[in-house]
């Protein structure tokens, strides 16, 4: 958050700028003011950040009417141990592992139970961020 009014507000590149790539996360809870990637992330055997390309013709479609979704599946680790566990939130930030800047952070629609043999995806379109 304070990365992006500092970038719009006072012209002051984040550390992410020059990224091509992000990192999106599943959260059991918000992530708050103040967290970072780890916040509340979830914890199961074979969980990872997984990367989204962030360019024109990368991860996300373009921004209309104050949204943007996946155009590509995004597709976590196959939970082999740990769980249930239930994702409330996602986050998207700057790290691929350990603290990082969350860049965006949204609830669910609806909660998401990952149980122990599931792989948890967002097919195409599924997952929408919005901004007001």
């Amino acid at each position: 958050m304070h990365d992006f009014l500092n970038y719009a507000l006072r012209n002051v590149s984040p550390s992410w700028g020059g990224s091509g790539t992000l990192y999106l996360s599943l959260h059991t809870n918000a992530v708050g003011v103040g967290g970072d990637q780890t916040t509340n992330e979830v914890a199961y055997t074979t969980y990872a950040r997984i990367a989204v390309t962030r360019s024109s013709g990368g991860g996300w479609t373009a921004a209309a009417a104050g949204s943007s979704s996946n155009n590509v599946l995004l597709q976590f680790g196959n939970c082999t141990a740990g769980g249930p566990v239930t994702v409330s939130h996602i986050a998207l930030g700057e790290n691929s592992s350990s603290t990082g800047t969350v860049i965006y952070t949204g609830a669910l629609a609806s909660s998401l139970v990952i149980n122990t043999n599931v792989q948890p995806q967002f097919s195409i379109g599924a997952l929408v961020i919005t901004e007001a």
